[in-house]
């Protein structure tokens, strides 16, 4: 016995009366030889839900029309005129879709809609988040290969300018929209960690090679998935890290004196369940602009702790490089004494070292490193102590915000520049999605980014 699997679209009323029907495939069944003969191909699935979606498109477009019952120019009705072709994309398939004309007898005036001209887009939501998502975890080219390998063919509508210009638009719309989003409801916190921190990339502008970008995570230091810190088989120990499982972040590209971060902190902060009794702890690598965006939120709750990220300065210490041994034994007693909480004994343990030292260049360094403890000296804390009491000092133990919005973006390939604009905006989505508020939010992210591109 032959057998075939045919698939077939019916329109129906509301009585259950077939009104129309139309064979959308028929495919023999027989023995599958190998995988590749087990069920529909990919590119047949497409072909068929290409069928399927024109099949309901066809139907709606009855109702895709201007709601203009009068003549906007001398007030006479209006009356149908017929049907033109627009472009709509889905998710996988391109379609043409008709929409109704209409035409004033009078005067002659006419309507002549597009998908576009009615929605504010071509493009379905879903199809835009996808690009989106795309865009800001991959290069835009990346973005379309992959979008091409889904729909098992190439799409003008998802080429890598079309990515780009997805994601800076949804991008540009979550940067204006700092301050009016009130749709994340949080519970107050009596305790929050902020990190503040900077990465620098590649730019496009002539005079420059690079600039500062800036990162903000505020959490809860109680909601850290740790793992690591396991015995491995060699006899080492594996590096504690940790996921932060609740968390709000920000990010900026902008050369405004941090003054767009501050905001986006803040609001971040709120977000995440500050108020004027939670208690702040505010790690940061030492440098001014940091420290300006965690003064920025000081105001806003309770009190805050100030702490020297002690991952930057076991770095500034490995940096030294030393050439001479002895002297590197030393350098780690003033770093025991900064570990204990006495940056004034590291200082002079410092000062020590650098009088010994012949090379201009090695006391450079020490300079530098005596100058960066003093600059932050009122944010170095018995790191120690801190530590056995299980408490937070340094950032990582946590998910760095500057590896997981810039570098994995925008760094993994050292030839990418960029400009603060685009950057800016791609790094609103990836902030937004790591906030994990994007899952929650992106159909109101995108329709309304959508409309305000039409407009």
């Amino acid at each position: 016995m032959n057998l075939s699997v045919r698939v077939i679209v019916e329109t129906v009323n509301e009585t259950g009366e077939v009104k129309s029907h139309s064979v959308i495939s028929t495919k023999s069944v027989t023995s599958p030889c190998s995988l590749v003969d087990l069920g529909y191909r990919q590119t047949e699935q497409v072909e068929m839900l290409q069928h399927i979606q024109q099949a309901l498109l066809d139907e709606q477009s009855c109702f895709l029309q201007e709601n203009t019952p009068r003549c906007p120019r001398c007030n006479n009705k209006i009356t149908r005129n017929g049907y033109v072709k627009s472009n709509f994309h889905g998710v996988y398939t391109d379609h043409k879709v008709s929409t109704r004309k209409q035409i004033c007898l009078k005067c002659k005036w006419k309507s002549i809609p597009s998908i576009d001209s009615l929605f504010g887009s071509a493009i379905h939501p879903d199809l835009a988040k996808i690009q989106t998502e795309m865009g800001a975890k991959h290069s835009y080219r990346d973005a379309e290969k992959i979008l091409t390998l889904l729909s098992s063919k190439k799409r003008s509508i998802n080429n890598h300018e079309r990515v780009k210009k997805t994601t800076e638009c949804i991008g540009e719309y979550l940067s204006l929209s700092l301050g009016n989003d009130s749709s994340i409801e949080s519970q107050a916190a009596d305790k929050l960690c902020i990190q503040v921190d900077g990465g620098y990339v590649n730019t496009i502008e002539a005079d420059k090679k690079r600039f500062e970008v800036m990162t903000a995570v505020i959490f809860d230091p109680e909601q850290i998935d740790y793992h690591g810190g396991q015995l491995k088989q060699d006899g080492a120990i594996s590096t504690l890290r940790g996921k932060l499982t609740s968390k709000h972040c920000a990010a900026s590209a902008l050369a405004d004196e941090q003054s767009y971060l501050k905001q986006a902190a803040l609001e971040s902060a709120i977000k995440q369940g500050m108020t004027k009794d939670t208690s702040m702890t505010a790690i940061c690598d030492g440098a001014d602009n940091c420290w300006n965006v965690i003064n920025a939120i000081a105001p806003h709750c309770h009190d805050i702790t100030r702490i020297l990220d002690w991952f930057h300065i076991a770095m500034k210490f490995e940096n030294l490089s030393l050439n001479n041994q002895t002297l590197r034994e030393k350098t780690k007693r003033a770093k025991w004494h900064l570990w204990r909480g006495y940056p004034d004994r590291a200082i002079i343990r410092l000062e020590e070292i650098k009088n010994n030292l012949q090379e201009k260049k090695e006391q450079r360094k020490l300079t530098k490193l005596m100058n960066y403890i003093a600059n932050n000296i009122e944010c170095i804390i018995d790191y120690r102590q801190r530590q056995k009491n299980g408490m937070i000092f340094t950032s990582q133990l946590a998910e760095s915000t500057v590896e997981s919005l810039i570098n994995q973006r925008c760094k993994r390939q050292q030839h990418m520049r960029w400009s603060r604009k685009g950057l800016h905006s791609l790094l609103q989505v990836r902030a937004s999605i790591s906030s994990n508020s994007w899952q929650e939010h992106w159909e109101r992210y995108v329709g309304e980014a959508m409309l305000k591109t039409a407009a």
